[in-house]
């Protein structure tokens, strides 16, 4: 028997996508007013058998999605959906789940946007020097205030939520190695940045005086 509530459909395509969107999926299911549609790349869910455990935990069962059809074969998916919640705005999508974002806007389907990093583009990084800020999403849910913030378009200003650091501790922590565990001993603190280096070498420095100043 179907129901008429809407449908939120998300793509984890990977950790990043699953930090920051999962939290927010739990609390959606746990308040029950929405069908929540999730399909995760099935690669992943082989490489971290952890991450089963912890969909099961919140009564979440993501379907599993293989590279062509998270890539290529998107668009049943989407139609069917009232919206699609993603880290990626899809003015601003740079990376290989591009075709979504296109597609998206093509088809003029609602998006929710969660920012997912504390550097990122078009949240306090301009895409290109001076040029304005204005999102495709209909919803913007962001760590902090964007209200104040140079280069953002009063339209999308509008749209944001200011809805705190989402990402939580999700799965299991790693048993470390005899090796690392030694290394771990030899200093009173550590500090683990995670970063692509994607955007080039300005970022590089960053990182660098980061370091430099631990």
């Amino acid at each position: 028997m179907m129901n008429n509530k809407p449908t939120l459909l998300t793509y984890l395509n990977g950790l990043p996508d699953i930090e920051s969107i999962y939290p927010i999926l739990v609390t959606l299911n746990n308040r029950a007013k929405i069908n929540i549609k999730v399909i995760v790349y099935s690669k992943l869910l082989r490489k971290e058998p952890r991450l089963v455990e912890a969909f099961q935990k919140n009564n979440l069962f993501p379907i599993m999605g293989s590279k062509f059809s998270m890539k290529f074969a998107f668009w049943k998916d989407i139609n069917k959906a009232d919206a699609v919640l993603t880290i990626s705005d899809p003015n601003f999508d740079t990376i290989t789940r591009k075709q979504r974002s296109y597609y998206i806007k093509k088809t003029h389907k609602k998006s929710i946007f969660v920012q997912h990093g504390v550097y990122q583009i078009a949240v306090n990084k301009e895409p290109i020097p001076g040029q304005s800020i204005n999102y495709y999403s209909s919803k913007l849910l962001l760590w902090e205030s964007m209200k104040e913030r140079v280069g953002i378009s009063d339209a999308s200003k509008n749209k944001s939520s200011v809805v705190g650091f989402v990402k939580k501790r999700l799965i299991k922590p790693l048993q470390y190695n005899n090796y690392i565990k030694l290394w771990q001993t030899r200093y009173r603190q550590k500090l683990l940045i995670c970063h692509s280096f994607r955007w080039g070498r300005e970022d590089i420095k960053i990182v660098i005086f980061i370091t430099s100043i631990i």
